[in-house]
């Protein structure tokens, strides 16, 4: 059998090359633009992730303390083992937050005396820097914000949103808000890049 040849025109297969080239260019301009997308979708869940568990540590911060305080453990569990495992704080929570439940998440920190340990001293060294951060400014909003998260989240005595609003001469709506600020802002001294929004 013979191999017929097809001959096409050059003007023909010029215009065949130049629209498979174009679609080729808008397929990969297409994907790309879904993959930008998704990436940021990817960030924003996990900055909402991060905002959501700065907010869940802030609120059991006392609990952490008190379960410190009051946890009975062997010797094998002590601060030093913890240690040797090198996981850092970051890594910590990440495990911990592998799971949607608030409430497993509680549990798991509770769980372990030194890693909640470490958890709130974590926490006990952003805020100190929080604090100092407001103090060396001249934004008494910022002020503001510390003093509301500390009488909320870390002072011995628990105070109520009427009660900071009353003391500051705020409304509990004021109150409310500056608590939402200040989580954003400890989001990041929290949690690294992982607690700065990208959008």
């Amino acid at each position: 059998m013979s191999e017929k040849k097809i001959e096409v025109d050059s003007n023909l297969l010029s215009v065949i090359q130049n629209s498979i080239t174009a679609g080729v260019n808008e397929g990969v301009k297409k994907a790309m633009l879904e993959y930008d997308r998704k990436k940021k979708g990817n960030l924003k869940t996990k900055y909402d992730s991060r905002l959501r568990n700065t907010g869940l540590l802030l609120k059991n911060y006392r609990n952490f303390k008190e379960h410190c305080k009051n946890a009975i453990y062997e010797e094998l569990n002590s601060v030093k083992e913890g240690a040797q495992e090198e996981l850092s704080v970051i890594e910590i929570f990440d495990k911990m937050y592998d799971v949607d439940d608030d409430a497993t998440i509680v549990q798991s920190i509770l769980r372990a005396k030194e890693r909640t340990l470490i958890i709130i001293n974590h926490i006990d060294t952003c805020i100190d820097f929080y604090k100092y951060k407001a103090e060396n400014s001249k934004n008494s909003e910022l002020k503001r914000r510390v003093d509301v998260i500390k009488r909320l989240y870390i002072n011995d005595e628990i105070e109520t949103f009427e009660e900071i609003a009353q003391d500051l001469f705020i409304s509990t709506k004021t109150v409310n808000r500056d608590r939402k600020k200040a989580t954003e802002e400890l989001a990041p001294l929290i949690f690294g890049a992982d607690g700065i929004s990208m959008s």
